[in-house]
């Protein structure tokens, strides 16, 4: 999906900082938005103080558009997990070099996705 809006954006665009250094990643504030996601993501007790600093780095919209999207990643990623959907065939060989390229295969998750 980031690629896709990447493309469709004309933003440059590093996947690898995905599960690598967001300040590599070439999105604006993308350290910001690491961190509140992390927060968000663990539940940690300082959510709403990271929330605020994101909120002053980019905005109330920009908030309420971070933490949607989060929230719509983490659902459709819960809803999959619990019931145990794996990928098929053909979305695992499409996906394979993103796969490898993220270390995906090392997430708690991946048990249930890969196999």
């Amino acid at each position: 999906m980031l690629g896709a809006s990447s493309k469709a954006t004309g933003s440059e665009l590093n996947i690898k900082a995905v599960t690598g250094d967001p300040q590599e990643s070439l999105i604006p504030n993308a350290v910001a938005l690491e961190r509140f996601v992390h927060a968000l993501v663990n539940r940690e007790p300082d959510l709403p103080q990271i929330r605020d600093e994101l909120r002053r780095e980019i905005g109330e919209q920009g908030v309420i558009e971070a933490a949607g999207t989060a929230a719509n990643f983490q659902r459709m990623g819960r809803v999959a997990e619990s019931m145990g959907i794996p990928l098929d065939d053909a979305s695992l060989a499409m996906g394979e070099t993103l796969i490898n390229d993220l270390g995906l295969q090392h997430f708690k998750s991946a048990r249930n996705t890969f196999g």
